[in-house]
């Protein structure tokens, strides 16, 4: 079919976790609206050095470039995931910052022989950061601030939490500031604080339409 008007212009597939994948196209204004809002969080500036640990065919990794080239940042690229040479680049570069999920974390802190100081910041997503992982992330990499984001591939990040080390494991933190929340009941009446209900998100970082 004929692609939707607007500035589409980059699909990404969900993992297929509830059934088939399905495409999600994306427009830049939702991409730039993105950087904006975890600006707070990631704290990218024109001096850091954004390590893209894996292929452009993950979104996660597309975004990181991308979001170092818009901010003027210094992006190193490696081809695909290896904990060593990541360790290497960490080791290379100062006010580097990582963007990965918890499987390529939990890979990196088991290969680290020491402590790597130069990290400043590590951006989590993917699927939830177990507690114990995080421990480990926070004695490998002393300097660097744990940030992890919620979110799908259709909403991008919904929210984000700095992690502490006495936060419960199910904490996934406050919405980001252009993105608004309300839990209904059946009846489509919000529910108290501590009961069950679906989660709706309205947001600007959405993605445009499935293909």
């Amino acid at each position: 079919g004929d692609a939707p008007e607007g500035d589409a212009h980059y699909t990404c597939f969900t993992s297929g976790s509830t059934g088939l994948p399905k495409g999600c196209l994306r427009h830049e204004s939702s991409w730039l609206a993105s950087f904006e809002a975890d600006q707070p969080f990631s704290e990218v500036t024109a001096q850091s050095t954004i390590l893209v640990a894996g292929s452009f065919a993950h979104s996660l990794f597309t975004y990181a470039a991308i979001r170092g080239l818009v901010a003027g940042a210094k992006i190193a690229l490696l081809p695909n995931f290896h904990p060593g040479a990541l360790l290497r680049q960490i080791e290379r570069h100062e006010q580097a910052m990582l963007f990965a999920v918890p499987t390529q974390l939990d890979a990196l802190v088991n290969a680290a022989k020491g402590t790597y100081p130069n990290l400043s910041k590590v951006l989590c997503t993917g699927s939830k950061l177990a507690p114990h992982l995080a421990a480990k992330v926070k004695g490998r990499f002393p300097k660097a601030d744990l940030i992890e984001f919620y979110g799908t591939s259709e909403l991008s990040y919904v929210a984000a939490r700095p992690v502490q080390q006495d936060d419960a494991a199910s904490l996934v933190g406050k919405p980001l500031s252009p993105v608004q929340i309300e839990i209904l009941n059946e009846e489509g009446q919000p529910v108290p604080p501590g009961e069950t209900g679906q989660v709706f998100v309205q947001s600007p970082l959405a993605f445009k339409t499935y293909l």
